[in-house]
């Protein structure tokens, strides 16, 4: 009786694992079944995800430029010049109270941001830039003049070997006469000839004009501009035995004026 009911259960039993799924523990599966029940397609990943691109930077980020400032030119107020001041040879922009050029004669000064020159009555004045000689060189500054005394010249001297005598050349302006004329001091400090002269109508009084003076050899060079000229004045002059060196400075006679902006660079 319990033999019977034990193998109806074992029956019940193997019937329900059958339905559920399971293989029975008597079947093992056929080679086509494995084959079936295999995956159709490999899990793996089809492609290798690392990066296709290598993400460090492409470009160095480095800047391309030096961004340090280069030097500028610092030639001081009171003529002293920078010693990285480039093609600057010397400056002087007059914005102190000193005027810092050796007076031969006349009367100079310096305040509001220029020199002063008050030469009137015939007389002359010179003054040039301590302690310096140059062979060829130019010399520029800017030049205003008072119409209260102007029947003279005043300018650019330039090749300055001396003060007393006086030897250099000079390059002067004259409103009343309309001319800029090239002169050569040669132990006389008094008025001298012209050995060279532009003119062209008109200059005036109360105009700042810019005047550049420069030697090359034996060739002396000057030219006057400014807002009323359609053209810059000029004058040359070849001097076949020239002054060889020499400062550099202002000056004039018979005239009062106002300098700014002195400089002397290579010509």
């Amino acid at each position: 009786m319990k033999r019977a009911a034990l193998n109806a259960l074992l029956v019940l039993f193997t019937g329900c694992h059958a339905l559920a799924g399971y293989p029975s523990t008597h079947d093992s599966p056929s080679p086509d079944a494995a084959a079936d029940q295999a995956p159709l397609v490999d899990l793996k990943p089809l492609v290798d995800l690392k990066p296709l691109v290598d993400l460090k930077p492409l470009v160095d980020l480095k800047p391309l430029v030096d961004l340090k400032l280069s030097q500028t030119v610092d030639a001081t107020s009171d003529g002293a010049s920078s010693p990285d001041a480039g093609n600057l040879l010397f400056e002087d922009t007059f914005d102190d109270t000193d005027f810092s050029f050796t007076i031969g004669s006349g009367a100079f000064g310096q305040d509001s941001g220029s020199a002063s020159m008050d030469v009137c009555d015939s007389n002359t004045g010179y003054a040039m830039v301590p302690n310096k000689t140059w062979s060829d060189v130019k010399v520029s500054a800017r030049i205003i003049f008072d119409p209260a005394c102007g029947s003279g010249q005043g300018g650019l001297l330039i090749r300055m070997a001396s003060l007393s005598p006086c030897v250099f050349y000079t390059c002067g302006a004259s409103v009343t006469q309309d001319i800029i004329g090239i002169t050569k001091k040669l132990n006389d400090c008094a008025s001298t000839p012209i050995l060279a002269q532009s003119r062209r109508r008109r200059l005036s009084f109360s105009t700042w004009y810019t005047m550049e003076l420069s030697a090359i050899g034996d060739t002396i060079h000057c030219t006057l501009d400014g807002p009323d000229l359609m053209a810059p004045l000029e004058a040359t002059y070849q001097d076949p035995s020239p002054i060889l060196e020499g400062s550099a400075g202002i000056g004039g006679y018979d005239v009062r004026a106002r300098f700014d902006d002195f400089k002397v660079t290579p010509p």
